[in-house]
């Protein structure tokens, strides 16, 4: 398998310039920003192909449409994407993303190794808890092959957490929670006694806690060991890039953060 990165990211509405957005962070943040290769999977007929492929040579478009919304479709949209992922290290970010720390990519590589497969952000709400989901995940790609990790949600009913799956899914007995895109990759990984590395979610309800989020704002920042990695800034694909007060206030955000560390 190549070292190069594979960065795998769904594109819906609105997308276009938030992955160009997502793109210039890692171009300023990462350590070898040429080793990244970006996966485009273009999952509504609306999406500007090439104005995405325009971003740069190192662009890959993939076809994932589907007549499908919501969970069903974004977690048809990873599969398609993870279909052509064949790097040693891969990722799976959402849009909607920037990365705030220099060198996190040499940061994350280095916390993987034989037993611990992927490091990325946390869930909150009645889902998995404590171990990385796809809304950005770094991992290594060999093993989710191996164990031919699918990022379909599971939909229908709510799963009941019981004695056989608490430690599984980090949740108490009796709660019940949603087996939503990416489920699988938390499964497959820890029924084969393998491990992840969590980054905290961190927000505005967690203010002392908070080193980007500033003044209320929206958005959400995925820390290690107490330094932001990257922000999440959400619900991409109803909130205009160049309009929209929360994402205006998001993206200036995260200017501002790279001027003041020197990005």
């Amino acid at each position: 398998m190549s070292e190069k990165i594979q960065m795998g990211i769904a594109c819906g509405v609105n997308c276009e310039p938030y992955v160009k957005f997502l793109i210039d962070s890692v171009n300023k943040t990462a350590s070898n920003p040429s080793s990244f290769e970006y996966i485009l999977g273009i999952n509504k007929f609306s999406v500007n192909v090439d104005l995405l492929k325009a971003i740069g040579p190192n662009v890959q478009v993939v076809n994932a449409f589907d007549s499908d919304f919501g969970s069903i479709s974004h977690g048809k949209c990873l599969d398609a994407i993870f279909g052509k992922i064949n790097s040693h290290y891969g990722m799976i970010v959402d849009c909607d993303v920037a990365f705030l720390q220099k060198g996190w990519d040499n940061t994350f590589k280095a916390l993987l190794n034989e037993n611990v497969i992927v490091v990325g952000s946390e869930y909150d709400g009645n889902k998995y808890m404590n171990f990385p989901n796809v809304v950005g995940c770094f991992f290594l790609t060999k093993v989710l092959k191996k164990l031919k990790v699918s990022f379909a949600a599971k939909i229908g009913e709510m799963l009941e957490i019981d004695a056989s799956n608490s430690l599984i899914y980090n949740r108490q007995v009796g709660e019940k929670i949603l087996l939503d895109v990416g489920w699988e990759m938390c499964y497959k990984l820890k029924t084969n006694n393998y491990k992840g590395v969590t980054l905290p979610l961190v927000n505005r309800f967690k203010e002392p806690m908070c080193k980007f989020i500033i003044n209320g704002m929206k958005g959400v920042e995925y820390q290690l060991n107490g330094v932001p990695m990257f922000t999440h800034a959400g619900r991409s694909s109803s909130r205009d890039f160049f309009r929209d007060e929360n994402i205006i206030k998001w993206r200036n955000r995260v200017e501002e953060w790279m001027n003041e560390n020197s990005i």
